[in-house]
């Protein structure tokens, strides 16, 4: 979990391990068991939700799942589409456009967007925010079961419960650096 007053650079970082930013100077490396990753097989490994919902207004919860689960060629994709909409609550406004819905119901479509393809990494800036405490509890129980199912999860959040649940390790960040790394209790 990374940690930081506003502006010390945890957004940047987030979106600098998603692929969404390139260093100024630097590099990332990501190792996977066959070797480093890259390129296109990369980014099919990371699951990214972050401060912009990074879906398509005009459509629905519903298709731009749909649409994301063809992108990523998931075998049995409207199975996987359902249970997650299914899971974050989003049937009762599955069919409206993305355009009409509230800040708590965008978020957990962003976030059924992030989960979907079921990504080795799981990259989250503030995944409850403006989400309900029956919202927060069904994003918990997702992302314990992610960690579960062996995803690597790299979120920073101000829900401290949250972060009790599920840091193994906590990075605090000032200035874009970090200053402190600690070992967490977080859920076995």
């Amino acid at each position: 979990m990374l940690e930081g007053a506003n502006g010390s650079g945890k957004s940047t970082l987030l979106a600098l391990v998603a692929q969404l930013l390139r260093p100024s100077r630097g590099e990332l490396r990501y190792e996977a068991e066959g070797g480093a990753l890259q390129g296109e097989s990369l980014r099919a490994q990371i699951g990214y939700g972050g401060h912009a919902a990074l879906v398509y207004p005009d459509l629905s919860a519903c298709d731009n799942l749909r649409f994301m689960a063809r992108r990523f060629a998931l075998v049995k994709g409207e199975e996987r589409v359902q249970e997650v909409g299914q899971r974050l609550g989003l049937l009762p406004f599955w069919q409206r456009p993305v355009r009409t819905y509230s800040q708590g119901q965008l978020q957990r479509t962003a976030l059924a967007r992030a989960l979907l393809h079921r990504p080795s990494l799981l990259v989250l800036d503030e995944p409850t925010t403006a989400l309900d405490a029956r919202s927060t509890e069904r994003v918990a129980e997702l992302l314990l079961e992610e960690r579960a199912r062996g995803a690597l999860i790299l979120l920073s959040t101000h829900d401290h419960p949250l972060a009790a649940k599920l840091a193994d390790q906590r990075i605090v960040l000032r200035a874009g650096r970090r200053v402190s790394e600690t070992e967490a209790r977080g859920a076995a």
